[in-house]
Parts: structure tokens; sequence; C-alpha cells
């Protein structure tokens, strides 16, 4: 049997021929959710989604004075939930505080 990850590779076992095309499809399945090629890397949508959130928090005044632990929860709270403080004027700073 092949190990998970594999790609494509058929299974050289003399067994049947539904036998293998498992084989083969489990592969496939495997591979394609733990793909070896991205270890490690960030999704895309996640840095441009966070990214998105600093320049809002930054414009709505929440990544201010970070020396004081209300702020630094208002601030990461602020990038986390940008669409609320962008679409729905949330106002954190009364919310956390």
């Amino acid at each position: 049997m092949s190990r998970p990850g594999q790609w494509l590779k058929p299974s050289v076992s003399t067994g049947s021929s539904a036998l293998k095309t498992i084989e083969l499809a489990t592969d496939v399945v495997a591979g394609l959710r733990r793909c070896p090629c991205r270890a490690g890397m960030p999704d895309v949508a996640g840095v441009v989604y966070l990214a998105i959130g600093i320049v809002v928090a930054s414009t709505h005044g929440y990544l201010v004075a970070w020396n004081i632990p209300g702020n630094i929860l208002e601030g990461l709270a602020a990038i986390v939930l940008w669409p609320l403080v962008a679409f729905f004027a949330v106002d954190l700073h009364t919310l956390i505080a």
C-alpha cells in the first residue's frame, strides 16, 4: 500500500485493478489535502485579510499606545474584526474598554 501524500504513483502490488484504482484515488485525495509544495507557506487570502485589517485598524485609531494591555487587545481585535469596523462602524473602544 502506498503512503498518503504520494502523487499519482500506482501501486506495485499484484492485486486486482479495482484495488489499484482505490489506492490511486486515495493517493490523489491525500495529496490534495497535504501538498508538499506549500508546506509552511501562509495562505494568500489570509495574508491579504490581515494586511487589510492592519490598514483599517491604523486608520481608525486602534494601533496607538501599545503599552496598555487594553489597547493591545483593541488593536488585535480591530485587525481580526476589520469588516465590522470598516463596514458597520463598530466602535471597539467602547466594547473592550
